[in-house]
């Protein structure tokens, strides 16, 4: 069968995909990350077997238990309700998993060319983890998310985080159910082309 998301911006209608987003769900991203999950399971079943595999991409196809995502009324896709490659591999492999998210207090993203600078980071909402880091000291920081005993108010209040749309952020009061880790930067600089 052909993969419909494949296609998307060769035959299929931009317009269509912006007029209904679950479009982009049902399409693009599901059958996209169940394809990935079905790879990546071989990979680590046969070919990677009882090896050390570290995987880099976006962070929204590597979290568990989307469930657990607060819905944002802005955010034009239904995460919580998403087919993701990482929700899917997990059951399978979750002795053997540590998931690590990006995210930022500001700065720019993108890929650029030239003198461009790339697309803002939204400053962070208020009730986020990218507004509590900013108020610290640090550039960097890497987050564990397997919260103790003093930090659990923090996490109570279902904080914001910039994981997968810099312009919507997505909450939850369970965090650690979804990712392992979040690394934060103070400022990103977007992906420059070399000339």
């Amino acid at each position: 069968p052909i993969d419909e998301g494949t296609i998307l911006y060769s035959e299929v209608s931009l317009a269509k995909a912006v007029l209904r987003p679950s479009f982009i769900l049902e399409k693009v991203n599901n059958p996209r990350d169940e394809k990935m999950a079905e790879n990546l399971a071989f990979l680590l079943r046969e070919r990677y077997a009882n090896r050390k595999v570290i995987l880099i991409g976006a962070t929204y196809h590597f979290m568990r238990n989307n469930q657990y995502i607060i819905n944002n009324p802005d955010s034009r896709l239904e995460i919580e309700n998403s087919t993701i490659m990482g929700n899917l591999i997990y059951p399978e492999f979750k002795d053997e998993i540590y998931t690590i998210g990006f995210t930022a207090g500001g700065g720019h993203y993108g890929e650029v060319s030239g003198d461009e600078e790339g697309d803002e980071v939204p400053a962070p909402n208020a009730n986020s983890l990218e507004a509590a880091l900013n108020q610290q000291s640090f550039d960097q920081a890497f987050v564990p998310l397997n919260v103790t005993n003093e930090a659990l108010g923090f996490w109570e209040y279902g904080p914001h985080m910039n994981l997968f749309y810099y312009e919507t952020g997505m909450a939850s009061k369970q965090w650690e159910k979804i990712l392992d880790a979040v690394i934060y930067i103070k400022e990103m600089e977007p992906v420059r082309m070399l000339e």
